[in-house]
Order: C-alpha cells, then sequence, then structure tokens
C-alpha cells in the first residue's frame, strides 16, 4: 500500500514540474508578446507623425520601458556581473544593452550561442543601409521600424 502511494506521489510531483515547465514558458511568451505590442504601438505613433527616424532614439534602450504597467518577474538594471539573478526573471543587462530572461532549468531552452541559461533580446531599428556600411547613419539610412530580436536563436525544448 505504502509502494503504491510512492508511485502516485512521484507521479504527481512529475506532472507539476512539468505543468511548471509549461507556465514559465507560457509567462515568457506572453511577456514577449507585451514587449511586441508595445513596439508595434511606438512605431505606429511615429508612423503617423511621419518621424520614422525618431525610432533611431529607441534602438540602444531598455524595451521593458516601454510597458505601460509592471512585469511581475522583472529586477531592473544591471551591470555584467553586478548581479545575481533569480530564474525565471528577466533584467536589463545595461553593458550589452540586452534585455535577458534568466531561465529557471538551462535545459528547458536550446539557444545558439551566449550565456547557458539565459535568453536575450535586443532592441534593433530596421532600416536601409544606403551606403553600405552596416551601421545606421541619420540622415542617409531609411528608417522602417523597430524589433525586438533574439541576440542568438533558441527553441524552448519540450518538458
Amino acid at each position: 500500500m505504502i509502494a503504491l502511494i510512492l508511485v502516485f506521489v512521484a507521479a504527481l510531483l512529475k506532472t507539476l514540474q512539468l505543468f511548471y515547465e509549461d507556465s514559465e514558458q507560457m509567462q515568457f511568451e506572453a511577456t514577449l508578446e507585451r514587449l511586441d505590442r508595445s513596439i508595434n504601438s511606438l512605431v505606429a505613433e511615429h508612423v503617423a507623425k511621419g518621424d520614422l527616424q525618431g525610432l533611431a532614439a529607441y534602438r540602444h534602450t531598455n524595451p521593458m520601458q516601454l510597458l505601460g504597467s509592471e512585469n511581475h518577474n522583472y529586477l531592473g538594471e544591471f551591470s555584467q556581473g553586478a548581479q545575481t539573478i533569480a530564474p525565471a526573471s528577466w533584467y536589463f543587462n545595461r553593458t550589452y544593452r540586452q534585455l535577458s530572461y534568466q531561465l529557471r532549468d538551462a535545459s528547458s531552452a536550446k539557444q545558439g550561442g551566449g550565456q547557458t541559461g539565459e535568453i536575450s533580446f535586443k532592441l534593433r531599428l530596421k532600416y536601409q543601409d544606403n551606403n553600405h556600411n552596416e551601421r545606421y547613419d541619420r540622415g542617409v539610412d531609411h528608417v522602417s521600424g523597430l524589433a525586438l530580436e533574439p541576440v542568438y536563436p533558441y527553441q524552448w525544448l519540450a518538458p
């Protein structure tokens, strides 16, 4: 009887762990969706004003500042190595100008580079590089938008 109860408890704990991992991914994706909506609203505002060039001012900023409300698991801005980051938390890395997410479990996502257990994003200015120098030049290059993009490709793994 005790063995049966232990098997049941083990199965329940495994199910709860899978639910917890799915919950983390859903919260992560929900935050990205909120950020994308905020960025799209900002771009639309600049389009309406006829000031797409003005989007260049946002390219190195913290995307979390664009949200209208606080994110419950956003810890703030830190310099590289200055803070221990809690699992399942967002923070802005001032050194690299990146918004990063610290995974609860490093094995829950596969990434193409960067720090293990972390997924990072940058606000990237979308523009036509008219002088082909691979950087934005005000007055030369044509701005078409702004987007939050992963620094390295990543993929959540099925639990």
